[in-house]
């Protein structure tokens, strides 16, 4: 008598055991690598503002923007200087002598090059702190 080799059962066999590791690395596994950093809340008032109180310059309402999608520890405090925010959070320029132009003179627009290298600037740092939640 010819016994034919147990192929059936073998594959089978390792379609279960595939299974079983894929649900033990969605539940298991995959949490814990990607469990946010919360950070420390803070007992400062943070600043915000309603969209319908946003400045008509283009770089402050990005400057306000910018300040909403950071976590709260790394948003702008009250009685905080953008220079001081900057500095606390570690942002990679200094405050924009355009913004500043804008800010405190009759200014009402920056050079849509310098707008764009800030916007590119602001967006990379909130990449960077999200990368460092999760």
């Amino acid at each position: 008598m010819v016994v034919a080799p147990p192929y059936p059962f073998i594959f089978i066999l390792l379609v279960f055991a595939t299974a079983a590791l894929i649900a033990y690395y969605i539940k298991i596994v995959r949490p814990i690598r990607f469990q946010p950093i919360h950070f420390a809340t803070s007992r400062v008032q943070v600043l915000h503002y309603p969209d319908h109180h946003l400045p008509a310059e283009d770089i402050r309402q990005h400057m306000l923007l910018f300040n909403r999608r950071l976590p709260e520890p790394l948003q702008r405090r009250d009685q905080e200087t953008m220079t001081e925010w900057f500095d606390r959070i570690e942002f990679p320029s200094p405050v924009s002598p355009h913004y500043l132009e804008v800010r405190y003179s009759d200014k009402f627009s920056v050079p849509a090059h310098q707008l764009t290298f800030f916007k590119q600037t602001t967006e990379d740092f909130l990449r960077h702190v999200g990368s460092m939640t999760v």
